[in-house]
């Protein structure tokens, strides 16, 4: 079966993203990339699902013309809409010396469950 979709606040999207990626791996999915079904229903909201990979790659989504303004030197407020719920908040990323740590991950294999 797939990953169970998830609601998940914005701000630990990548995290769940990840765990999804692995669960869908050792389910034995290939060809698939995990990505996230929004709603702004009772607030924003995302869950985490499988995308046929055919669909997802190699795609361009452009901004509708309809969110830039007449002169298409600046964006309308349907714009600002949609992405305020992305771009909320710092990031508070680890650091050391002032710079970004990132995680150092040993390459462990995960055998698939029969």
């Amino acid at each position: 079966a797939a990953p169970t979709a998830r609601p998940r606040p914005t701000s630990t999207r990548r995290f769940w993203r990840g765990k999804a990626a692995v669960e869908a791996a050792v389910a034995g999915y290939s060809d698939k990339m995990v990505a996230f079904r929004c709603t702004r229903e009772g607030g924003y909201r995302c869950e985490t699902v499988l995308e046929p990979l055919d669909i997802v790659a190699n795609a361009e989504k452009t901004v509708p013309r309809a969110w830039i303004n007449a002169d298409g030197n600046g964006l309308e407020q349907p714009f600002i809409d949609y992405v305020l719920p992305l771009i909320q908040g710092v990031p508070r990323a680890p650091q050391e010396h002032s710079l970004p740590r990132y995680a150092r991950l040993k390459k462990v294999l995960v055998s698939q469950e029969a």
